[in-house]
Parts: C-alpha cells; sequence; structure tokens
C-alpha cells in the first residue's frame, strides 16, 4: 500500500522535516521541476540527463581508486550496496551487529533498553560505554548480565520488529529490481517472509559469504596516514555454549565506507516537562514502540500512544480488543495532507479516544501518574505510555566527527538533522568527501526499491562505471534540489520519479562510457497505474490480516 517501511516516524509523512518542506518551496531558477505539483516521467528524464552531461564534463576526481570498500549495515539498503559493489568488481565487507539480515525485519524476542527521554540534545552528548569485558583482541567471557545488557543496548540492539508485524508496503513495489518475489506472493506477508526475501537476495548473488554478523563497528574515522582512507574499529561478539561469548576486537581499513545502518534504529523521545521524573518514578510504565513486542502483554490495561504515525496505528490496531481503553496523543490534526498517511489512518480502531499533545507529566506540579494534556484535561488511568515518537538517525560510530543541525558545529565531518546527513548528492554521496556514502537515509521516500537504486549507484560511483560532478557543481545542485512531486505523495508514481533521478543518469553514463551493462529499468507505468487498486483494498486487506493473527497467531 504505502512506500513507507513500517514504523516510518515523526519526519516523514505527517510531519515530514521542516529542512526537506523549505528545501522543496524554495524559488530557484535552476531545476525546471516544481515542488507544489507531481512532475513527468519525461521531465524528470530531461533533467537528469542535463545535471548527468554536466557531471560526465565535470567530474568529481577521487585522490585514489577504490577498491576495498566497507558497508555498514545488511538490512535491505546495505545487501542493495554490497551486491552492486561486489557485482562491479570491488572487494566488499559488509558488517552487520546482529545474527541474521534483514535490518528492521530480523525479529528478537529481547528489547533494547531505552533511555526516557531521549531526543537530540541527548544523542549529541551521549558517550557510548565500553563493553564490561577485558580490554584484548579477542577473549572468552561469561555472560553476565551487565554484558547481555552492553549487547543489547549498545553493541547489537534489537530490531523495532514485533511479533505479529507484516509489512505496509504491497510486495510489487517492495522488491528489488533483479529479485522478484516468488510467484503468487500476497502484497502483505509477515516479517519472517520479508526476512528471508532480503537474506534470498544475498544468497542470490553471493553477498552472503561477504558478510560479517555479529560484527558492530564501534568507530570511523580517517586513517592517521595522511592516504585519504577509512579505518574502522570493529567489534564481534558470538555466543558461545554453557554461558559464555567470544569477544573479538580489530581495526580494519578500507578505500571507501557506505554507511546502511537504517532509520529505525535509534529510538527518538521528546523532553516533555516531569517525563524524566515520571520514568524514574514508573519505570515500567514508559516504553518507546521499538520495545513493543507482544499485544497479550497489555491485556485489560489502559494504554496511552504518544503520536499518531505509521507504528502509532499498528500498535494501536494490534491492541484493540486487548486493552481495557487506548488514548492516542496527538500534536497535529489527525487528518493531514498525506493522502497515504490519511488512508493508513482510516484502520485505526473504532474505539480509539483522541487526545491534544501532552503538556507534562504530571498534574498540578506532583508526578503521580497523571498525565496533563495542553487543553487541560488530565488522565489518572494510564497504566503504560508507549512513545510512538520515531527515530532519529544518529551514527554513533563517527562520534564527535558528526554534529546535529542544532549544534551549530562547523568543524564537523558532516551534519544530520536527525533524519538524513546535509550535504549529500543524491542523498548519498557526501559532497566534501564522496569515499563517504549513504545508503537508505533518504531525505524523503524510504522503501526497499529507493535503496536498491542508491545501492547501484554506490557501486557504480566508485567502480568508475558513473562518474559523479566535481564538489563545486554538487553542492549547487544540492542547494537547487526540488523533489519531482509534493512532499506528501507517498505513492507509486513517487517510487517511479525518485528511481528515475538515479537510473537515468546511471544508464546515460553507462552508455558514454561503453558499458556493456543491462539498463536498469525502474518502477513501471503499470505498477504505477496498480496503486488505485492497491489503495482501495489496503483497509479491508489490512484488517482481515489482523483478525487472523490475532485468531491463530499467525499468517499464512
Amino acid at each position: 500500500m504505502t512506500v513507507q517501511e513500517p514504523l516510518v516516524e515523526p519526519a516523514t509523512l505527517g510531519s515530514l522535516d521542516k529542512t526537506v518542506q523549505e528545501r522543496n518551496t524554495q524559488d530557484t531558477t535552476g531545476p525546471t521541476l516544481s515542488a507544489d505539483r507531481t512532475a513527468t516521467p519525461e521531465e524528470v528524464i530531461k533533467e537528469t540527463l542535463a545535471e548527468s552531461a554536466d557531471a560526465f564534463e565535470n567530474p568529481y576526481v577521487f585522490k585514489n581508486p577504490i577498491k576495498r570498500v566497507a558497508v555498514i549495515g545488511a538490512g535491505p539498503s546495505g545487501i542493495s550496496a554490497g551486491k552492486a559493489a561486489l557485482e562491479n568488481g570491488l572487494d566488499v565487507k559488509v558488517f552487520e551487529r546482529n545474527h541474521q539480515v534483514g535490518g528492521v525485519w530480523a525479529y528478537s524476542e529481547d528489547v533494547q533498553p531505552v533511555q526516557i527521554p531521549c531526543d537530540t540534545d541527548f544523542y549529541a552528548q551521549q558517550k557510548l560505554p565500553e563493553p564490561p569485558t577485558e580490554q584484548k583482541q579477542e577473549s572468552i567471557q561469561e555472560l553476565t548480565p551487565e554484558l547481555k545488557d552492553w549487547i543489547n543496548g549498545v553493541h547489537a540492539p534489537p530490531t523495532a520488529c514485533y511479533k505479529n508485524l507484516f509489512n505496509n508496503t504491497a510486495t510489487a513495489i517492495m522488491r528489488f529490481e533483479e529479485h522478484p518475489w516468488p510467484e503468487g506472493t500476497p502484497w502483505y506477508v509477515s516479517h519472517t517472509r520479508v526476512q528471508q526475501y532480503i537474506s534470498g537476495y544475498a544468497q542470490k548473488y553471493g553477498l552472503d559469504k561477504h558478510i560479517h554478523l555479529n560484527t558492530s563497528v564501534n568507530r570511523v574515522e580517517k586513517a592517521r596516514d595522511g592516504s585519504g582512507r577509512w579505518e574502522l574499529s570493529l567489534t564481534e561478539v558470538r555466543k558461545l555454549p554453557e554461558n559464555k561469548v567470544q569477544v573479538k576486537r580489530w581495526t580494519e581499513t578500507f578505500d571507501a565506507v557506505c554507511v546502511a545502518s537504517g532509520q529505525h534504529q535509534t529510538p527518538f523521545v521528546p523532553d516533555f516537562p516531569q517525563l524524566k521524573e515520571f520514568k524514574q518514578k514508573y519505570p515500567d510504565r514508559a516504553i518507546h514502540a521499538k520495545q513493543f513486542r507482544h499485544y497479550e502483554d497489555f491485556k485489560g490495561k489502559n494504554i496511552l500512544l504518544i503520536g499518531g504515525n505509521v507504528s502509532a496505528i499498528d500498535v494501536a490496531r494490534h491492541l484493540d480488543g486487548i486493552c481495557d481503553r487506548i488514548y492516542m496523543s496527538l500534536r497535529n490534526p489527525f487528518d493531514t495532507p498525506s493522502g497515504i498517511l490519511n488512508l493508513f489512518r482510516t484502520t485505526a480502531p473504532e474505539s480509539l479516544i483522541h487526545k491534544p499533545n501532552v503538556a507534562s507529566f504530571s498534574a498540578d506540579g506532583t508526578v503521580d501518574g497523571r498525565v496533563t494534556f495542553v487543553d487541560g484535561s488530565v488522565l489518572d488511568d494510564i497504566d503504560v505510555v508507549v512513545f510512538c515518537t520515531g527515530y532519529i538517525t544518529n551514527f554513533p560510530f563517527f562520534g564527535e566527527q558528526r554534529s546535529f543541525e542544532s549544534e551549530n558545529k562547523e568543524d564537523s565531518l558532516f551534519v544530520t538533522n536527525g533524519k538524513c546527513v546535509l550535504d549529500t548528492y543524491r542523498d548519498i554521496f557526501l559532497a566534501r568527501d564522496p569515499t563517504l556514502a549513504f545508503v537508505g537515509a533518504p531525505s524523503h521516500l524510504i522503501n526497499v526499491d529507493t535503496f536498491f537504486y542508491q545501492g547501484q549507484t554506490v557501486g557504480r560511483v566508485w567502480a568508475g562505471l558513473a562518474r559523479l560532478p566535481n564538489e563545486e557543481h554538487m553542492l549547487a545542485q544540492i542547494k537547487a534540489r526540488v523533489l519531482p512531486f509534493p512532499w506528501y505523495d507517498l505513492n507509486f508514481r513517487a517510487s517511479q520519479l525518485n528511481g528515475l533521478t538515479l537510473i537515468t543518469w546511471l544508464n546515460h553514463h553507462a552508455e558514454l562510457l561503453g558499458v556493456n551493462k543491462k539498463p536498469l529499468q525502474g518502477v513501471s507505468s503499470e505498477l504505477v497505474d496498480l496503486y488505485p487498486t492497491v489503495e482501495s483494498r489496503w483497509k479491508a486487506t489490512s484488517l482481515a490480516m489482523l483478525k487472523e493473527l490475532k485468531a491463530t497467531g499467525h499468517l499464512n
């Protein structure tokens, strides 16, 4: 149905990051596209070809040839980038901190400990703790409670995938171009089948032999020898019999690094008045949606959901008929400019009780379990508060080298606005140093086909099969960039146009360079025409799936 991954929060739909909105409403004499209407494919192709021709004539020249590449993360974005690097002759290693590939689709019964509140200021000042183990290159340790907390909280936090999660992006669009779903696959399937699909893609092209599981990246920085290469500090933790773990630490050097760690890993919870005191006094009564696993755990309780985007609606649907009462607190109206979010909200339970934004987690200045809202109303019957307030794109392995936009630091390697990295060409390459790339953290559309084309772009550019504009031209294009559709349109047409901005460039340069490659196809017009049918069936189909899940405990 949607072109969003599950658990897409807070800046993607109803309250899209204002930096993106401003960028797409500014006046500019550069692009011919307009942010207040949807462009035609022909318009996108024409403009992309002009930019591609400029890149070919005024290319960025890398200091050194790129041969050895590190990819951080083995979700859909990391698999896409790793596969593209591998097929284009690069020596690639993919580092995945969890025990299986799949990104947000890798399920675990464990949950990540979450500090509440945890906003941009919290992460800007955060110092990740060292593991409570011997500081040796290799050691075997007892799996103590302290070590387990470090594994789940720092080394390899479990994902946001909950037991009954299924995709809300129809499999027709949620696909890698070269890896179709098996014939007869329904549009919506369990998280297990999505994870198997992603894993199957890696195996099909031999990438699985280049993936290092259970391995976290602790630090990414420039090598001190002045070569311009990147040094990664790595830790592998493998569970052994008899409640023991093997811990290995080492460093490796690479010519280029692709960050594909995803946008739905680091929970974000705003710092509401008295929230910190509420959490300290009632530690089991405030959780983030990333910690949600089983709806049965909330049977007979009164739940307050903070937020109203995709994860909040999905949690509410799962809890309907299980909880006594479900409240949902929103800071904005329930109806939004986004047709897709409005469609998703049509599946919200009729029993849902709407509340305005929270004013404080106290009443009359006293933290006693009551919650006060901006209209002056007070709730005193809340058993659990679930923060469906989204995620922040943090990149902790860069440490003080990265900064948040709010910090206004001038000496950072890069700046993030909490959703994506600023000053990246096509939301991928850091303009000041394109040996650093980001896949799976675009400023707007977040779906598997976007990741696939981003990965193809990284692999081809680093292998010399496509050219970037020089730094000056990259920065000019970044400043002038306008989305080829209104920011709130997140449908199959938007996916098609977004893909065209990359595949037109890659196919054009392959032709100019005489590269013998099958042209990338993109999202077909036939698939775009399918969207109204997908949209019309979403509500009935998803509600039927939820009914089946609650009746049987699984999907067929």
